[in-house]
């Protein structure tokens, strides 16, 4: 099993687009976590974690979760990076098969996951959001997101409460406590 999606990344002044993709094969089992250097590895006990918590059987499968471009990642700081924590979540959540979607490579999402369970997506400015998926060429893309944002109204969502909390232990928050204006911010 196979498959890929998009995430954005808020960063300082701008955002970036990052194309995560996995694989699960039934080689030596394990979870990787790769092209994000030491963070990786503290996310891919984050998901074991999770994982136990909110008892999900994680299969005895090799489970791959990897960066296509690392360079993108190289200048962002860890709370920059963490943006990307809910893309993997759901690329791992699928290759574990906890959740059945069909294929993720037509989706995008963005977010931070707590060890608590708390799920923080990044609320922006409805106009500059466009932008960025025009710039991006992902306007025909699905947002994995929570039902709560405001997103453009053309925009096909997945309801990411819908797709992964069976367990009603996952709280889905907004990032209205650290909303910034991001009218300034320029599009990678």
């Amino acid at each position: 099993m196979y498959t890929r999606l998009k995430a954005i990344c808020p960063c300082r002044d701008s955002f970036k687009v990052i194309n995560l993709f996995g694989y699960a094969s039934k080689s030596f089992p394990g979870v990787e976590v790769n092209g994000m250097g030491k963070y990786g590895k503290s996310l891919k006990e984050k998901f074991i974690y999770l994982s136990k918590e909110m008892g999900i059987k994680i299969p005895i499968k090799r489970i791959v979760l990897c960066i296509e471009d690392e360079d993108q990642l190289t200048e962002l700081s860890n709370d920059e990076k963490a943006w990307i924590e809910l893309p993997l979540l759901i690329l791992f959540l699928s290759l574990i098969e906890h959740i059945s979607i069909g294929k993720l490579d037509d989706c995008f999402s963005m977010g931070k996951v707590s060890v608590v369970g708390n799920i923080i997506q990044f609320e922006m400015d409805i106009e500059q959001f466009s932008d960025v998926l025009k710039i991006n060429k992902m306007e025909n893309l699905k947002y994995i997101c929570t039902n709560f944002l405001d997103v453009p109204h053309n925009l096909k969502i997945i309801e990411l409460d819908k797709l992964i909390n069976h367990t009603g232990k996952i709280k889905f928050l907004n990032e209205s406590l650290e909303k910034v204006h991001l009218r300034k911010m320029s599009i990678v």
